[in-house]
């Protein structure tokens, strides 16, 4: 499977293209602490439980409502993990600027993922879609911790500046 994805103008909301015919959207909300989503007529649902660093939850179909997969996600480490099927997957960063990311099973991978801030591609040797989009979904979760580094640097900054 090979999709395209492109995110709208305030950023919340992506929206996801096989061969140039949209397939899929997903509305994220509170700094990715959830999101909804539809795809190919099916409905849904992401639901995290972050702390500093670590994200960890649940991917779900949402009628009828089912787990359809779990996921941890490292930020610092730029590293994850997402059970479906009674199977654990690996999501690495393959490059330092975080565009290049890969889910593997047992070091052969299964799906690759490359992205800019507003359009990306996702290869997937899997028809899973649970592991397709929580791919993309943890993928997209190093932006928060880099955003949060400069608005503490841009604080620190102020301070400086008036102290």
């Amino acid at each position: 499977m090979k999709l395209n994805w492109k995110r709208q103008l305030l950023f919340n909301k992506v929206q996801f293209f096989k061969n140039n015919k949209l397939v899929g959207r997903m509305g994220y909300h509170s700094l990715w602490k959830s999101a909804k989503i539809e795809f190919d007529d099916n409905k849904y649902e992401i639901q995290s439980f972050k702390t500093l660093f670590v994200n960890s939850g649940e991917f779900y179909a949402s009628e009828p409502k089912r787990i359809l997969a779990r996921f941890k996600f490292n930020s610092l480490k730029r590293t994850g993990t997402i059970k479906s099927d009674g199977k654990e997957y690996n999501l690495k960063l393959i490059n330092f600027w975080g565009t290049k990311w890969k889910l593997t099973d047992d070091n052969q991978s299964i799906i690759k993922l490359s992205n800019s801030c507003y359009k990306g591609n996702i290869e997937a040797e899997t028809e899973d879609i649970s592991l397709v989009l929580v791919s993309y979904y943890l993928s997209k979760q190093k932006h928060i911790v880099v955003y949060a580094f400069i608005l503490i640097y841009l604080v620190f900054t102020v301070y400086q500046a008036f102290k």
